[in-house]
């Protein structure tokens, strides 16, 4: 089959692309992209530790998400400029930093799940903004929580992604396990 035939197979699918559907991508794909210079910057200056390490991966995952949503909406994926990213001094700045970038993310798939979106791209957001709310943002929660000495407050649950120090927060076991 030919590029062409793929084309209007894929149109056939999905529909073509609303203007609210083009700019919710392209919103979406520079905020990954730009979680991922953060957060390689703070890898490259504080070492690959979790949960910079772990969610980076997700974060390159969560990109091609958004691009492979473009592709099947025939929308044009922009290059990635490449920005460089100074990393934060330290390391607690770093998780505060990447907080506000998750709670920023969350916020804006809240505003871009109230445009009128096709099911493909809103599928995609919602996806992404779980990710950040449910994983994303808890793991650097506890992250910074352990760095101040305290326990986690166990408002966040675990859960897929949180690993096992989820599970001990939440229960009060803490660091050493049970």
């Amino acid at each position: 089959m030919n590029i062409l035939a793929l084309t209007a197979a894929a149109l056939t699918l999905f529909g073509p692309a609303t203007k609210d559907d083009v700019n919710a991508l392209k919103l979406a794909l520079a905020h990954e992209r730009a979680a991922i210079s953060l957060y390689e910057a703070v890898i490259l200056k504080f070492g690959a530790e979790p949960p910079f390490s772990n969610i980076v991966r997700a974060e390159r995952t969560h990109a091609a998400l958004v691009e492979d949503a473009m592709r099947k909406l025939d929308v044009p994926v922009p290059v990635d400029p490449g920005k460089a990213v100074e990393a934060p001094a330290s390391r607690e700045e770093a998780l505060e930093t990447a907080i506000r970038a998750e709670r920023e993310n969350i916020a804006l798939y809240d505003r871009l799940l109230r445009l009128d979106l096709s099911p493909e791209v809103r599928g995609t957001l919602e996806t992404l903004q779980a990710a950040s709310r449910e994983r994303h943002l808890p793991a650097f929660e506890r992250a910074l929580a352990r760095i101040r000495g305290g326990g986690f407050d166990g408002n966040r649950r675990s859960g897929p992604g949180q690993g096992q120090g989820g599970r001990r927060w939440r229960h009060g076991w803490g660091r050493t396990g049970r």
